[in-house]
């Protein structure tokens, strides 16, 4: 009960008091350790703490700090290292052996400098038979000396780790077999490899699977020796597809791509490989889609739940939701997150592929989270197509968040056909739990009204994000005859403003309205009544920074309410 209300420092002075308490808190306090360096009194406590500790993070990863984590974390689960210059000396036969002495290790996150490291040390993973999750980041310390390596040579640690299920690559994993062969060819540079790429690393000439279980069959991607790597672009013929059935499949059920340049070939042949894929982010990747390769991927990936695309350079083939929803069966989360969207998704017959989806396997497609945001001119057009199609839809969030260059003729969001979409019932009125209007310019002050009229008929609705102009909106507001809201009527008040299910209310600064003059930040009395319109809130947000002298007069009147400034 006592740690509940406690942070870590004050558990660890508590620690001290006796022997009672340093019994008791020793297990929940020592539970992770950040070791910078040889630091006499962080080693003393990965000796006398290791047995507790299931967490520990390298910034200095060497010999000597790989041997006292052996030595003293028998149940390490979770390690994150950094392989620079100043780990040189550690080389492939060291790996393997402390690998396979981590027989509790389940998630792996390193950092490592390729102009130093070869992807051939981490076949050395096959000895941790319990690594569930690996988290690779690649980084050059010197780009134009540092070799380029194929992206087969990483392909090749993944047959290494067949009991994967989480897979995060960033930086240059993964990287062009163009640009691999321009730097290989390098007559130059090949010399300054001899030189400061010593054959430290004792690796063998193909990876060991002994541990590997059905993989026994190598493909031919994985026998790469260190130097060399034949099979450059244009030399494969075969499609991904082909490719899938040849090679043995991955268990990862979520995968994460995040590195600085990949082909659109290399992503086929990686997810085509992953046929229990449940989650796929795409984050910052400059690939070339192309029609075929979602289709590769439909084809084996039968079980993806969840597509998430963001900060992704050519989207000019991203299909568009109708096409996702079709393509995955069982796509449960849409995710665009700040693209640069030539056009505007068009969401006006989402209804429709719905119903022919139900129709046709006899039950409801299960999307639940749609998320678009980015270079959007109309997503009050998208918002009300969404909330009026779905009805399976729980999160919602639409917004412009970016600008790019249109070449399609703008529109106005107050057109016929919006207009009738907001007299029109919502479907998704008893599942929609979260909505998200921060980045959304409304047209006037009218047509917000009739947006919360029926947002206020949301039972279910639990977390609701507004920007600062559209809550002074809303509290200027009072009710007509007609049950819509109108803004700067002077009647009366009939009934009051009732949020009675938001439990989470974030008040911040749209995305336009930072570009313009910007909104004055929220005052003291202003917040007072947002919240006696939420009777059940436990959490309210203000994203201005010179909010935080509110919040803090907030805090003593509203003790059962958290308050975030950020």
């Amino acid at each position: 009960m006592l740690c509940s209300f406690l942070d870590n420092v004050s558990l660890k002075s508590l620690s001290v008091c006796c022997k009672e308490w340093h019994e008791n808190l020793a297990p929940k306090v020592w539970t992770r350790l950040h070791l910078y360096d040889h630091d006499r009194s962080k080693m003393a406590i990965l000796t006398r703490y290791g047995h507790l500790i299931f967490n520990v993070n390298l910034s200095l990863t060497d010999k000597t700090m790989l041997r006292a984590v052996r030595e003293s974390c028998p149940r390490l689960e979770i390690l994150s290292m950094i392989l620079d210059d100043r780990s040189l000396w550690i080389d492939y036969p060291f790996l393997r052996s402390f690998f396979g002495a981590m027989s509790s290790l389940s998630s792996l996150r390193i950092r490592v400098d390729i102009f130093r490291f070869s992807p051939a040390m981490f076949w050395s993973l096959s000895s941790a038979v319990n690594l569930k999750s690996l988290h690779l980041d690649a980084f050059y310390a010197q780009y134009y000396t540092s070799k380029h390596y194929h992206p087969d040579a990483y392909m090749s640690i993944l047959d290494c780790c067949p009991q994967l299920e989480n897979l995060q690559v960033r930086g240059a994993v993964f990287e062009p077999a163009d640009v691999s062969a321009y730097h290989n060819k390098n007559s130059f540079i090949q010399s300054l490899r001899k030189t400061f790429r010593p054959s430290r690393e004792n690796t063998p000439k193909e990876p060991s699977l002994g541990n590997s279980g059905s993989h026994h069959s190598r493909s031919s991607s994985s026998n790469l020796p260190l130097t060399s790597h034949s099979r450059l672009k244009g030399t494969n013929t075969r499609s991904a597809k082909d490719d899938s059935y040849a090679k043995p499949n991955y268990r990862i059920k979520k995968l994460h791509l995040s590195p600085i340049r990949m082909d659109n070939e290399v992503f086929r042949n990686l997810v085509c490989r992953c046929s229990d894929l449940e989650d796929l982010y795409l984050d910052g990747v400059w690939i070339r889609f192309t029609v075929q390769s979602w289709h590769d991927m439909a084809e084996v990936c039968t079980k993806l739940r969840h597509l998430h695309v963001r900060y992704t350079g050519t989207i000019e083939y991203m299909p568009n939701v109708q096409t996702l929803v079709k393509l995955f069966p069982k796509l449960q989360t849409v995710a665009l997150q700040s693209l640069a969207l030539t056009e505007d998704p068009d969401l006006s017959n989402l209804g429709e592929q719905l119903a022919a989806i139900e129709q046709q396997s006899g039950q409801k497609h299960p999307l639940r989270r749609m998320e678009i945001t980015g270079s959007v001119r109309h997503p009050l057009r998208m918002l009300l197509h969404a909330v009026t199609q779905v009805p399976t839809i729980e999160v919602l969030i639409m917004g412009t968040t970016m600008e790019c260059e249109r070449t399609a003729v703008p529109e106005s969001d107050m057109a016929t056909a919006t207009l009738y979409k907001m007299k029109a019932d919502w479907k998704c009125v008893d599942h929609l739990k979260l909505l998200d209007l921060t980045n959304i310019l409304m047209p006037n002050a009218k047509t917000f009204g009739r947006l919360m009229n029926h947002i206020q008929r949301l039972p279910k609705l639990e977390t609701l994000y507004l920007s600062i102009s559209q809550s002074r909106h809303l509290l200027a507001w009072t009710e007509g005859e007609d049950g819509i809201l109108v803004y700067g009527s002077h009647d009366p008040i009939k009934e009051p403003i009732c949020l009675s299910s938001l439990r989470t209310l974030g008040i911040g600064k749209a995305y336009r309205r930072e570009r313009g003059r910007g909104d004055l930040p929220a005052r003291l009395d202003e917040v007072q009544s947002m919240i006696d319109m939420c009777p059940a809130l436990r959490t309210l947000s203000l994203t201005h920074p010179s909010e935080a002298g509110v919040t803090r007069q907030l805090s003593a009147e509203f003790p059962g309410i958290t308050f975030v400034s950020s």
